[in-house]
């Protein structure tokens, strides 16, 4: 009761092991979307040891009944794993040239979600189903761009996905009044994030391309 938390779990699901279990909206999204992930590969078999949320995918498995042997990785192996995953950073990282070819990325990113945005709001149907559409759309175009610019990947990787989701879990499981409005009223709050996101980029970045040009003077 004293453990603070970034929402409230008042989404009633059904209980792995029987019975009902309260959901946060993060929670709830990551246990719709993990049931998805699970039903995309047909030859595998996933048990959910878990005495929260069922998934249906997975099925319940008490996890007494396991007899893991240990792990045959080390914890240094894990950390040096993890640290070998850290982009380093080469002098001569804020040449203006490459500054602006990042600016550039990033600016086609955000235009592509935008875009998307949209092409879902001139949609004769606004609907559930176009919003968690419009999500899906822009973690493809997210993903993406981890092999066209690794830099524009991280550097919103975190704030978008943190949206997304919720627009997703947030269509999914509240029931909208005048559901046309409510939707359509998503997709401006999804406009206006990014046309502000790309603000704050564009005017970051050109602080840093300023204070670059005076370094290499």
């Amino acid at each position: 009761g004293d453990y603070s938390t970034p929402f409230q779990f008042d989404v009633p699901v059904v209980g792995n092991f029987g019975g009902t279990v309260n959901n946060g909206w993060l929670l709830e999204f990551s246990r719709m979307r993990a049931n998805i992930a699970i039903q995309q590969f047909k030859e595998v078999v996933v048990r959910n040891c878990s005495d929260g949320a069922h998934i249906p995918a997975a099925s319940p498995l008490d996890h007494r009944s396991l007899n893991i042997p240990p792990s045959s990785v080390t914890q240094q192996n894990e950390i040096e794993a993890a640290l070998y995953d850290f982009i380093f950073c080469k002098e001569g990282l804020f040449e203006t040239k490459k500054l602006r070819l990042f600016r550039q990325n990033c600016n086609t990113f955000l235009d592509s979600c935008l875009k998307i945005i949209k092409e879902t709001s001139d949609s004769e149907e606004v609907s559930e189903k176009n919003i968690q559409i419009l999500c899906d759309q822009i973690n493809e175009q997210l993903t993406l761009w981890m092999k066209k610019d690794h830099a524009v990947h991280s550097i919103f990787k975190g704030d978008i996905q943190t949206v997304v989701s919720t627009i997703y879990c947030y269509s999914s499981t509240r029931d909208i009044n005048s559901s046309a409005r409510g939707y359509l009223e998503i997709n401006i709050i999804m406009s206006k994030f990014f046309i502000n996101l790309k603000e704050l980029v564009n005017s970051r970045i050109a602080l840093i391309l300023d204070l670059s040009t005076k370094l290499e003077r």
